[in-house]
């Protein structure tokens, strides 16, 4: 008889917890902060996840968002991918690497986030519209999306008109201006239905790349131009699209063969410039010209995941048809340095970009908002790793900044490397 009241009692449990639904999770929910900004914002963008279970694996992309309609739609090209975990970091020797998005919400099934906003990252601060998602990768949940805008900041000079591709206006094509002198970009922004673009900049000497998919760019014939205060300047930009031949293949995790989405790949012949960007298996495709290209990704984008890039370069002919498994393997780094950047008076130096280069490998990371850094290397026993701070002019350590002297150490084997980069104001 007991045996039977404890089933009983048991099976209404269970009804009552199907019927008023106890047992189901909170809704999966994503909001960005601040869901529109200016492309001189110098703080972070954070995202917040809720309704998750315990220790729950999520993937985030971020996806351009040409039309502006708030959805993923066919054909619009994802720029960035990572995986979280609710409570995870990127944790080498109990050091955090703060280039990796970790979760800093100690709550469970929730994950706060941020991301960098570095100026230096002119494909992150591109003026335009973007959706973030958020999916499950074991589909428990259906994939949940916010919006989020870079707005052209409040300047009294800009650069604007249409970017063309063989003749004929090219809608969402990416225009990025270039600073002539420190060869720094500066400002990017991606056009509209009609091939318009307007970006807002300093003043300054600036020559304009452009880029679409499957269309390259002529570097040689592109213009440039000076700002003064208060003059705007227009510009037309011309590429050349539906190339003969294509290169493709993928770039993929060294250790593991995944492959890595998101990331933008720079194509090179002579003057001639193109790029695109991985897909969700890390794939590629681009269509250029018959010629001798080298094939990169770009360094300032790979510090999210951790990775280092080659120094060497990878080369590959399509004079003869188009090339395929063009591979690209990248290991993840697995030593740090680490520290903090501040001037003569401690005051911390943010979005900060730093740069180690090793025998055989590079590598990038950016300081936060309090300054500190860190910068994911190879502690192969191998590589020797040097460590500095780029202070060129647009960065945020500009040319009234001069670093004080220091050694920087050497790492022989997978452990974390303190140091530090304090800052003296110039008169």
């Amino acid at each position: 008889m007991k045996t039977s009241s404890k089933i009983f009692l048991c099976a209404c449990a269970a009804f009552a917890l199907l019927v008023f639904g106890e047992t189901k999770l909170a809704a999966v929910t994503l909001t960005v902060s601040p869901s529109v900004t200016s492309n001189t914002y110098p703080g972070v963008i954070t995202l917040n996840i809720i309704g998750l279970t315990n220790m729950e694996q999520v993937v985030v992309q971020r996806w351009f968002d040409g039309n502006a309609n708030g959805a993923i739609d066919a054909g619009e090209v994802m720029m960035e991918t990572f995986k979280i975990n609710d409570g995870g970091a990127m944790v080498i020797s109990g050091i955090t690497n703060l280039n990796v998005p970790f979760d800093s919400n100690s709550t469970t099934g929730a994950i706060t986030t941020t991301v960098n906003f570095a100026a230096s990252m002119a494909i992150e601060n591109m003026t335009g519209h973007f959706v973030y998602a958020v999916e499950s990768p074991t589909g428990r949940f259906a994939p949940v999306t916010a919006t989020f805008a870079v707005t052209n900041a409040a300047l009294n000079q800009s650069i604007s008109v249409v970017i063309y591709s063989n003749g004929v206006p090219m809608p969402y094509a990416f225009v990025v201006a270039q600073d002539r002198n420190a060869q720094n970009p500066v400002g990017s922004v991606m056009a509209d239905a009609s091939g318009h673009y307007f970006l807002t900049l300093p003043a300054g000497d600036y020559a304009l790349i452009g880029s679409a998919p499957n269309c390259y760019l002529n570097q040689n014939t592109a213009p440039s131009f000076t700002l003064t205060n208060g003059i705007p300047s227009t510009n037309d930009l011309f590429l050349t699209g539906g190339g003969t031949t294509t290169i493709s293949g993928t770039v993929y995790d060294a250790a593991n063969s995944n492959g890595i989405g998101g990331l933008l790949v720079q194509f090179q012949s002579g003057h001639l410039f193109e790029v695109a960007f991985t897909d969700t298996n890390g794939n590629y495709s681009a269509a250029v010209s018959p010629a001798f290209w080298k094939i990169r990704s770009s360094k300032e984008r790979l510090a999210r995941r951790a990775y280092v890039m080659p120094e060497g370069t990878f080369q590959v002919d399509t004079s003869g048809g188009s090339v395929t498994n063009a591979n690209i393997a990248l290991p993840k780094g697995n030593a740090l340095f680490y520290g903090r950047i501040t001037d003569n008076s401690n005051n911390p130096f943010a979005n900060v970009e730093v740069d180690s280069s090793g025998d055989i490998f590079a590598a990038k990371g950016y300081s936060d908002q309090n300054g500190y850094y860190t910068v994911a290397v190879l502690g192969d026993l191998t590589n020797h790793w040097n460590c500095n701070v780029n202070d060129a002019k647009n960065t945020t350590i500009a040319a009234t900044m001069r670093p004080t002297p220091a050694v920087v150490p050497q790492p022989s084997r997978p452990l974390p490397l303190r140091g530090s980069a304090h800052y003296r104001r110039v008169r």
